[in-house]
């Protein structure tokens, strides 16, 4: 059993059923069959891929979250490898170009960022404890380049569909992150640059007691973008 918060009383044993405080909470999975269109390569076989929990909260802090429609979510990616590929999300962009909050709980990451108009690609490593900002019109995928499960939470704006589409048409990002680099997918205009960054920790708390602690610095996850 894996202890992921004391504070929200959250476990994730090893078939990934996550217990919050006894209560089991049943994921949303991604099957590799479901991934089968970003991926570099696809063998035809199916397997679990990855695992999504969402609203994830105490139940004292509901009222909290409602009111101001902010959900907060738990990601779990297994360490495996898909070919060449690392194990990753299927990736997606936000309506009105809303932002988004990441902190890795366990593991190490690199986190995809793409532009909309394609011309600027943001690489990201994270490591336990980082927090990572998907700016405003990104389109975005966590990869798991570590040897541990990836878990991840995340903090954002309650009311909108993501769109998979960009992602689904274009067979995956504009980059691979396998065994052997960067490879990059030529589905996409190849004028782009890359800008690789390390993540860092931005607020002292945790993104979920900060957001208890002080909600009204999250009204920028509620914000539209409209550029």
């Amino acid at each position: 059993m894996i202890v992921l918060d004391d504070y929200l009383g959250i476990e994730i044993d090893e078939k990934y059923n996550l217990r919050l405080n006894g209560r089991i909470i049943e994921p949303k999975v991604r099957r590799k069959k479901d991934m089968e269109p970003v991926l570099l390569e696809y063998d035809g076989e199916d397997e679990e891929m990855y695992y999504m929990y969402r609203g994830i909260f105490r139940e004292e802090d509901e009222k909290q979250f409602q009111d101001y429609r902010i959900r907060h979510d738990i990601t779990v990616v297994p360490n495996k490898m898909v070919g060449k590929e690392y194990n990753k999300t299927f990736g997606h962009y936000h309506p009105d170009n809303y932002p988004e909050l990441y902190e890795v709980i366990r593991g190490e990451a690199i986190f995809i960022m793409q532009s909309r108009d394609f011309k600027s690609l943001i690489l990201i490593r994270a490591k336990r404890g980082d927090q990572i900002l998907i700016l405003p019109g990104y389109g975005h995928v966590m990869v798991n380049v570590g040897r541990e499960p990836l878990i991840t939470s995340n903090l954002v704006y309650w009311d909108f569909e993501s769109d998979y589409s960009v992602f689904r048409e274009r067979r995956g990002a504009m980059v691979y992150i396998t065994e052997d680099g960067i490879k990059v997918n030529d589905s996409y205009p190849l004028d782009f640059e890359i800008i690789k960054l390390e993540a860092k920790k931005i607020f002292e708390e945790n993104i979920y007691k900060e957001f208890i602690n002080n909600p009204k610095k999250f009204g920028f996850l509620k914000e539209k973008f409209n550029f």
